[in-house]
């Protein structure tokens, strides 16, 4: 009797592990549509470029979104619940109607080619850095931006953010604009600018230069720039160092006081307490020996 119960559970199990089998192989996918069609999320879609005579082929993986060809380029896609194409980038320095209705139209045609340089998939910094010096050249020129609103001034400074440290001595530019607001969100640019891995050490060092003479700066910015400092090569500290003690504010002299053991080599630091000794140390210390602990961004 239990040699024949063991045989019906055998059997049992069997069965249902066959019709588990033909179950995935012959139902549909996901619940829906024909048997053997493949998930609208697995589906690939392609993507026709213009290129000549015979089309470009891409294939992406896109579930039932994509973008479509049309005359003059690819366009923006939207999905199949009319959201946002998840291959568009996100920046905008376009304005509301309101905003918008307030500015000449020249204005509005150099915002336009800036948004432009950031559309697609890949937007290029290159040209964004020239689309916002026409902008900025175009405020500069009507009254010495005087006469431009505040808002223009601001996205102009967030474009600035984004194309990054070449972008700096623009960044400078506006720390002395009337609007306080225009000038306190430029110097807070300038000083993330300053950090910005990517920089040029000599683009840098001009910037400095220019920033430790703005009497604008706090002690705690004048800090932030000697922290940048202490990673040049030796030469440039040296340029930096000589620039404060030649030009320098107050505020300037004294963060590179506070920090010279930071800036140089902490065993002479104690000896320079003049400019003949920040000289003589450049000369004692050349690029690429001792003391050079610069680290190399570019």
């Amino acid at each position: 009797m239990k040699s024949s119960n063991v045989k019906i559970c055998i059997s049992v199990a069997i069965l249902a592990i066959f019709g588990g089998l033909l179950a995935y192989f012959v139902m549909p996918m996901g619940g829906e549509g024909k048997a053997g069609q493949k998930p609208a999320q697995k589906a690939l879609r392609v993507v026709k470029v213009k290129g000549g005579k015979s089309a470009k082929k891409v294939e992406r993986k896109v579930a039932t979104r994509g973008r479509v060809a049309e005359k003059g380029g690819v366009k923006k896609g939207v999905d199949s619940w009319g959201g946002k194409d998840p291959f568009a980038t996100d920046i905008d320095f376009s304005f509301d109607d309101e905003k918008a209705a307030q500015l000449s139209d020249d204005l509005k045609s150099l915002i336009k080619e800036l948004n432009a340089s950031v559309a697609g998939f890949e937007p290029d910094r290159k040209r964004a850095y020239a689309a916002l010096q026409k902008l900025l050249a175009k405020i500069n020129a009507v009254g010495g931006g005087s006469s431009v609103p505040s808002f223009v001034k601001e996205r102009a400074l967030k474009a600035i953010q984004w194309v990054g440290s070449p972008a700096l001595p623009e960044a400078i530019g506006f720390m002395a604009d009337a609007d306080p607001q225009v000038a306190k969100m430029a110097t807070e640019t300038a000083m993330d600018l300053l950090m910005d891995f990517d920089a040029k050490e000599a683009d840098l060092v001009e910037a400095i230069k220019v920033l430790v003479k703005l009497e604008s700066l706090t002690p705690e910015q004048c800090e932030t720039i000697m922290f940048t400092t202490s990673s040049f090569k030796n030469s440039n500290k040296v340029a930096v160092a000589l620039e404060v003690y030649d030009a320098g504010t107050d505020k300037a002299m004294a963060a590179l006081s506070k920090n010279v053991d930071f800036i140089f080599e902490e065993a002479e630091a104690e000896s320079i307490r003049t400019r003949a000794d920040i000289v003589r140390y450049g000369k004692d210390h050349p690029d690429g020996e001792g003391t050079d602990f610069s680290i190399k961004f570019q």
